[in-house]
């Protein structure tokens, strides 16, 4: 009988997509007979630093737009800092001792990091825990610090990805092309069961759109006969009212709040106007709708938008009078569209998730690492004396 394994979900709430990979591989590891625990270490060692640094994580859009990029400047300048930077170990040794406490309180076989927590693994390490970890890397892109914690393994978006690991120093047999997890029902709206509306567009608006550029970008749109918006404003309440109020009466146009069914959405537009999220990204892709990019924010967005960009998955825009005439050109043009979805189809990687557990549980169960094994043996979870 094979033995019950259970997996650490290391994960952080800058963005939503780093929460829903890590829920995407629970829900495919308990469906597979093993545990899994999603855990925030950020959250519960610095909840005060956690929740001001997400304010200024929600925030770094509406100050990119007067000229004072934080995010995107911290971006580059730390991209290609080297593992034993005194700043990324300043970092990581702020969590480091409750994520100890953490792995003696949940016993995991392994680790699993979707988020780049730099040298909080090496902090670990230094404590005496010896544990298998494994790093889904949630973007298109790389930056140093998803690879300062040494994984095991490391599952990323694409090929390019993996080679590009290796000019940084991990070899080939270390990475897997896995793909990003995305949730279980855009797996299966990517077999559609109709074509998509052919004048449907799909704004996902609460996300990074104000209020002034989604009034004007709609307004634009609504110049063309037979075209119909549907706005998503997910969690952003203010921008829900506005918009709800300023298109009251308007049957082309249906403003979303939060919805649990934007696969739905999603397989029904003709495109999709988003944000550059590696996770949002993937989602399109496994569903091949054609996306548009909207004046991406610096650092790894406008760095996945450059990378569907090329590949030609993507289409990016940088003023609303721009992004309205796309829309209007990409759905008068259905060849472009079509090729569009074809290239998505070339990007999209079916069940990333299942791929990234059974690879995690094969590694598990047949390694050579003697700590490892020595952690099957005993069945549980041994730490060194130091961490007691």
């Amino acid at each position: 009988m094979r033995r019950r394994h259970k997996f650490l979900l290391l994960t952080a709430g800058f963005g939503d997509g780093h929460i829903k990979v890590a829920q995407a591989l629970q829900q495919t590891i308990e469906r597979q007979g093993d545990q899994a625990v999603v855990v925030d270490p950020y959250r519960e060692s610095l909840p005060v630093w956690n929740e001001l640094c997400r304010l200024l994580y929600r925030k770094s859009a509406a100050m990119a737009e007067i000229g004072f990029d934080y995010y995107g400047w911290s971006y580059y300048l730390t991209r290609d800092l080297s593992s034993d930077s005194p700043l990324f170990k300043w970092i990581g040794a702020f969590s480091v001792k409750t994520l100890a406490t953490i792995v003696e309180r949940e016993q995991p076989t392994a680790i699993v990091h979707t988020f780049p927590f730099g040298n909080l693994i090496d902090g670990l390490r230094e404590r005496g825990v010896r544990l298998p970890h494994f790093t889904v890397i949630t973007d298109y892109t790389l930056h140093n610090r998803w690879l300062h914690a040494g994984a095991d393994h490391y599952y990323v978006a694409s090929a390019d990805l993996q080679h590009k690991l290796a000019e940084r120093g991990v070899p080939l047999g270390r990475t897997t092309a896995s793909g990003i997890p995305v949730r279980p029902q855009f797996e299966r709206a990517a077999q559609p069961a109709a074509a998509p509306a052919a004048g449907s567009v799909l704004i996902m608006a609460g996300s990074y759109m104000t209020i002034a550029r989604t009034v004007k970008l709609v307004s634009h749109l609504l110049r063309h006969p037979g075209l119909t918006v549907n706005l998503v404003c997910g969690r952003n309440e203010t921008l829900l009212q506005a918009l709800a109020g300023r298109f009251f009466g308007i049957p082309e146009v249906t403003v979303y709040g939060y919805v649990d069914h934007l696969e739905q959405l999603m397989s029904r537009a003709a495109c999709l106007v988003t944000k550059a999220g590696g996770v949002t990204l993937s989602e399109a892709m496994q569903i091949q709708v054609p996306v548009l990019i909207f004046n991406p924010l610096a650092g790894q967005e406008k760095e996945n938008a450059a990378y569907l960009a090329d590949k030609g998955a993507a289409l990016v825009l940088h003023t609303v009078k721009q992004l309205a005439g796309q829309i209007r050109d990409l759905l008068l043009a259905p060849g472009l569209a079509e090729r569009m979805r074809r290239q998505a189809g070339l990007l999209r990687k079916p069940q990333a998730a299942e791929t990234i557990v059974a690879h995690m549980r094969s590694q598990l169960e047949g390694s050579q690492q003697e700590q490892t094994a020595a952690v099957l043996a005993t069945g549980g979870w041994r730490y060194h004396e130091s961490v007691r």
